[in-house]
């Protein structure tokens, strides 16, 4: 009897350990169960994983699975399990642990995205950022400095050249971006401006030092304006009646040049080096040339008769280009800070409205259809009425890296990792880049983006 007393007291330590053993597996149960019915994933996970790992006999009878909520940018993707559709995302597949098999998140025009079921169960979600299926992708060799489109596809800026990219993704024609006369690293070579288009295919850009020179379809210099400073401000084509109607160039550098397009250019003297502009507005049968000069200041000119009619402190250093803004007036960065719109007349320029800006401004505004004015700053995009009235911004995935392009309803901007899209101010898709997007262009079917590791890639919008 007394051999047999210790086995008994240690029967009863065992019997003991299993009852406590199964009180806890059955609280625990009980928990998992509670936190499934209120769709706290994560905890059902958590606590499902426990009973996995101390219970396994559970998972025979089926009485724990591992929830997986699955998450897609963009949303709406197909999920798949070994090839048979389980759902869309966002969703909540329930796992059965140590079933083997493939996981698979796939949305047409994107890369589908791949994960076995056992790497999923070490964590209760997956969130996966689609890649964007690029309809063609162009290595550059050089980052992207700028990028517009033109009639047949796309003029590229990266390093010291430029060049037409067809709408195919084929190289074309290549042109150097600085003058003759000059050399300058590719790195340090930047365009102030995209080309204008003057017809017949022909654009005209200034080169990143000094001088303006217009391109014919194929690539060719049809003709060089020498000037002895850049031209920072986009060029400008439009008639004057008074001064026979014909198309007309304007461009500034240390002066403003006008002049027939395909004739001799008279300069006006505006009394300061041109930073932006010029814009041309109608004066009667005249032309209003307003210009912003080096010192500061918006000067508006008569163009028939090259008369400085007036001038207004601007309190800035720097002025981002002016961009047109209705029949009269102009929007424009002011020293990256502040964003302000001017109406401008005959007699004088009047400030509409001012906005000062809680991030610093990448690129220059654009204007929608409507007449809001868009501009990116920070991880947003700003919206504004023509009043000036603040609209809801535009959220972004991260910092925006380049300017915003705009064509129709279609709105597309790059930031330190992403390319987003919107449609009508709704997004529409956004697509995770291998480096910052430094350019995008948008035309009728496509969406090109430029890069900083010197990829060109095109997208369906």
């Amino acid at each position: 009897d007394h051999a047999a007393a210790p086995e008994a007291a240690l029967v009863q330590a065992r019997l003991t350990q299993v009852r406590t053993a199964a009180r806890s597996r059955d609280a625990t149960l009980a928990q998992y169960r509670e936190a499934l019915k209120a769709k706290e994933w994560e905890r059902a996970w958590q606590l499902g994983s426990t009973l996995v790992r101390n219970h396994p006999d559970l998972l025979q009878g089926g009485q724990v699975t591992l929830p997986l909520v699955i998450e897609s940018l963009p949303t709406g993707a197909a999920v798949s399990l070994d090839g048979k559709a389980i759902g869309t995302t966002p969703m909540v597949h329930a796992q059965i642990p140590g079933v083997a098999g493939e996981l698979r998140v796939a949305l047409p025009g994107y890369r589908p995205n791949v994960r076995s079921t056992s790497e999923a169960a070490n964590d209760w979600r997956w969130r996966v950022e689609l890649l964007r299926e690029p309809v063609w992708t162009l290595e550059l060799g050089h980052g992207v400095g700028l990028l517009h489109p033109i009639p047949g596809g796309f003029f590229v800026h990266s390093a010291e050249t430029v060049q037409m990219v067809g709408r195919d993704g084929r190289p074309g024609w290549k042109f150097r971006a600085t003058a003759g006369d000059d050399l300058i690293e590719g790195a340090r070579v930047r365009l102030a401006h995209p080309p204008i288009e003057l017809g017949d295919g022909r654009i005209a850009f200034g080169l990143s030092d000094h001088n303006l020179v217009i391109l014919d379809a194929a690539g060719s210099l049809v003709r060089e304006i020498r000037t002895e400073s850049a031209v920072r401000g986009r060029p400008q084509t439009y008639a004057n009646e008074i001064l026979g109607g014909g198309r007309r160039l304007a461009f500034g550098a240390e002066q403003l040049q006008v002049g027939p397009l395909d004739g001799a250019l008279t300069a006006i003297d505006v009394g300061s080096p041109v930073l932006s502009g010029p814009l041309a507005y109608a004066n009667d049968l005249d032309r209003l040339m307003v210009t912003a000069t080096l010192d500061g200041k918006l000067v508006g000119s008569e163009e028939s008769t090259h008369k400085r009619l007036w001038s207004i402190d601007l309190l800035a250093t720097d002025v981002a280009q002016l961009v047109p803004l209705g029949r009269d007036a102009l929007v424009c960065v002011l020293d990256g800070s502040r964003i302000a719109c001017y109406q401008a007349g005959p007699t004088g320029a009047a400030e509409r409205w001012r906005a000062k800006l809680d991030e610093p401004a990448i690129g220059n505004p654009v204007i929608a259809a409507d007449g809001s004015v868009l501009l990116a700053a920070g991880a947003r995009i700003l919206r504004f009425r023509p009043d000036g009235t603040p609209l809801p911004p535009l959220q972004l995935p991260s910092p925006v890296t380049g300017s915003i392009a705009l064509d129709g309803d279609i709105l597309a901007v790059g930031s330190k990792g992403h390319l987003s899209v919107f449609r009508a101010g709704q997004l529409a898709w956004s697509t995770v880049l291998p480096a910052p997007v430094t350019a995008v262009a948008v035309t009728t079917g496509l969406v090109a983006a430029g890069l900083a590791d010197g990829k060109l890639l095109a997208f369906s919008p």
